[in-house]
Parts: C-alpha cells; structure tokens; sequence
C-alpha cells in the first residue's frame, strides 16, 4: 500500500474549481482527487473568501468535508452489497486516503470508455458537439437508478457527470458531488425526501444543459462569423 504520493509523476487529468484530480502512471484506472492549495489553509483547515463563513474555518474535517461526503455516500451503498455481487452502482468505487505532495488525497476508481480513454463529461460533450438524444434518455436512466438506490446527490452540474461505454453500453456515471451536505442527514435517513429532490436535481442539470448547448451554440455562430467570407478565384 503506498502511503505517500509525489503527483509530480502522476498526470493531472482533469480539475474543477475546488479540486485537482490526478491519474497513476502505474495503474490507469486509478484516480487520485485532491483539494487545491487556495481551499486548504494550515493542517487542512477550510480557507473561505466570505466573511460570514470563517467559523467554517474551525469546523470538523475542514477542507475536505466534501471528502466525508462523498466516504459516508460510497459506505452506505456499498454496505448494501453482498461480497458475491458485483458493484453496480452509476458512482465509482472509493479506495482509500493517501497523503500527497498536494495533501490529503481520496483514491478513487477511474471511469473510462471501453477503449481506455477517459470517458467524456456532459459539458465536455456539449461544446464539442457530441450530445445526443440518447445521452438525454440516459439523464432520465440516471436518475431512476439513484432513486432506486436511495443515493444521495448534492452538487448538480454537467462537469460532474461522465458517459461511458464500459459495459457495453453506454450509461452516466457521477463522479462528483455525491453525499449529504444537511446538518441533519435528512435526504440521506428518508427516502421519500430524497426523490423530492432527486426531481428537482434532475430539473436543474436538465435547465444546465440547456443553458450549455446555447452557450456553445452561440460561441459556434461566432466564430462562424468571425471567418472571413470566401470569394471565388479570379479567372
């Protein structure tokens, strides 16, 4: 078990606005995700830019509550299966902690296509012009399956959620922003509660998507204007 990781010699294969993710140069399919310096103060205590937030600076866990998230998400419904069952649940597997050069890292599993790539997110497939119809019915799959079994979302948004063919066939995976963010774990203890918002969390990537495709649409037709008009050649 390696206990210290030098991401020096890992790749930095992708990041969000408060975290970096890394993947192994000596297994591909693991991922490493880690706080990034500005959100991480002294001895991982949480830095905060809002005045009215610095008790957060003094909470348990500090900057890496989102870590607690997504291990107390990934324990509840992992307990749930059996040790002659296959993991089939659209989250990855979570491996364990590591210290890092950049601090406390969470292991987790890569989702890749079938072909070893890095399977697309929803944004990613959005400005390159790769949305489909069927990714849309596979948001609706998506969100059945997570009603299923009662899994706990907190942070909708297109970067978060990947499309992969690994199975055969393609489906969505959350990568990130599972986990109760409540004082009182109240989507996590009630079912009917988190279907509530499970319906409303499938409402609001629905309006994201939306708004990203008419982002993208808009930055195609500028740039379709901003080519210079084509004029025949002389004779």
């Amino acid at each position: 078990m390696q206990h210290y990781i030098d991401l020096s010699k890992w790749t930095k294969c992708a990041e969000g606005a408060q975290r970096e993710i890394y993947q192994s140069p000596d297994d591909p399919d693991v991922l490493v995700k880690v706080i990034k310096a500005r959100g991480r103060g002294e001895r991982g205590a949480r830095k905060s830019s809002r005045r009215l937030q610095w008790l957060r600076r003094f909470r348990r866990f500090g900057a890496y509550m989102t870590f607690r998230r997504e291990i107390d998400e990934y324990l509840e419904q992992a307990r749930k299966v059996n040790s002659d069952e296959i993991f089939d649940l659209p989250i990855p597997r979570i491996l364990g902690l590591t210290h890092t050069s950049n601090g406390l890292g969470l292991l987790v599993e890569r989702i890749a296509n079938r072909d070893g790539t890095l399977s697309p997110t929803l944004s990613q497939l959005i400005f390159s012009g790769r949305l489909t119809a069927n990714h849309m019915q596979l948001v609706d799959q998506f969100f059945d399956r997570c009603r299923d079994s009662h899994i706990v979302l907190m942070d909708i948004n297109p970067g978060n959620f990947v499309i992969t063919d690994r199975s055969g066939c393609e489906e969505i995976f959350c990568i990130d922003g599972t986990g109760e963010k409540q004082f009182f774990k109240i989507y996590a203890s009630s079912r009917f509660l988190n279907n509530v918002r499970l319906k409303f969390a499938r409402e609001k990537l629905l309006k994201k998507i939306a708004r990203h495709v008419r982002v993208a649409q808009e930055r195609q037709r500028a740039e379709q204007n901003a080519q210079p008009a084509a004029y025949p050649a002389p004779n």
